[in-house]
């Protein structure tokens, strides 16, 4: 068996915590042949049940890659809760009850890959001041924040959280983009986070328009900018530098962002790190779990690109 790729890393530092903000949910995962336009019924041709949500996915892979982490992500009673709270107890990742039933979600996904989420929301949401109170932010050193932290009344908590910790953001807010307020991401914006973008609805027709989308992004955040444009490609913008990954593949843009941060906490260069990144969001196609035999695969991978790095 390969050694915890965190006890791994090849350059002498102490390793402080990455800190994970985002949901975990019970998901049914529903395949039919077409997406359904607005409330009218649907055939599904097959399901199943998955656990998912950005921080469980985040907390999953930083745990089975050895690297320390820290995650926000409160979990709540009724049936979800319950399923939620036995795995994360299988697991041993760390999280906060609290008082209110858990949500759900279905997703969707068509004959021709095309994929829509259904929300039966509940306490997962609500990221408030009171899941902050076991935070040491002299233990953290960097804090990945998904959109789904951002889209309650008590966002402004988060902000006010970034604020005390004042270290690296990395910042994916996926599909909620649109549902965050201005203001709370106009302060997004001022800690310059590295960006990980995603559009599903508008299919862009040329590189030179995302270009110029990108240029006016940067020159608000400071910092990277990664783009997912689904079945087109990965795009990765530097200060300097440009990166272009092609892709005909549904691709996890959540699995993207924790993937990169992975690599880039490990000390592999942009590039080798958006290479990662793609190769898993590929992977995690709808949301799925990686198998060990997958997860088994990309610890090699990190491992030759910690070591071509030193």
């Amino acid at each position: 068996k390969s050694p915890l790729i965190g006890v791994f890393i090849c350059y002498n530092r102490i390793m402080k915590k990455t800190l994970i903000i985002g949901t975990m949910q019970t998901e049914w995962l529903e395949y039919v042949k077409e997406l359904p336009k607005g409330n009218e019924d649907y055939e599904v041709l097959s399901s199943r049940l998955q656990l998912s949500g950005s921080a469980l996915k985040a907390a999953s892979l930083y745990q089975q890659f050895g690297f320390p982490y820290e995650v926000i992500a409160p979990v709540g009673r009724g049936s979800a809760g319950e399923r939620l709270s036995a795995y994360l107890e299988e697991k041993q990742i760390d999280v906060q009850h609290v008082e209110g039933i858990h949500g759900s979600s279905t997703l969707l996904v068509d004959s021709k890959d095309r994929s829509n989420r259904i929300y039966a929301p509940g306490i997962e949401f609500d990221i408030s001041n009171n899941l902050f109170l076991t935070i040491d932010p002299e233990n953290i050193d960097r804090v990945l924040v998904f959109g789904d932290a951002l889209i309650s009344e008590n966002a402004k908590d988060v902000i006010d959280l970034l604020q005390e910790i004042q270290q690296e953001v990395y910042f994916a807010p996926g599909s909620y983009f649109q549902s965050i307020e201005d203001s709370i991401l106009d302060a997004m914006l001022d800690f310059h986070p590295i960006m990980i973008l995603e559009d599903t609805d508008l299919l862009l027709e040329n590189f030179e328009y995302l270009e110029t989308m990108i240029s006016g992004l940067q020159e608000d955040s400071h910092n990277t900018i990664l783009f997912l444009a689904q079945f087109q490609g990965l795009y990765g913008f530097e200060l300097t530098q440009k990166f272009l990954l092609k892709n005909t593949s549904f691709e996890d843009a959540e699995y993207i962002a924790i993937a990169y941060s992975l690599a880039r906490l490990a000390n592999v260069d942009s590039k080798n790190a958006l290479l990662l990144a793609q190769e898993m969001g590929i992977a995690a196609i709808h949301h799925q779990t990686l198998s060990f035999q997958q997860m088994e695969l990309f610890k090699q991978r990190l491992k030759g690109m910690i070591l071509h790095a030193a």
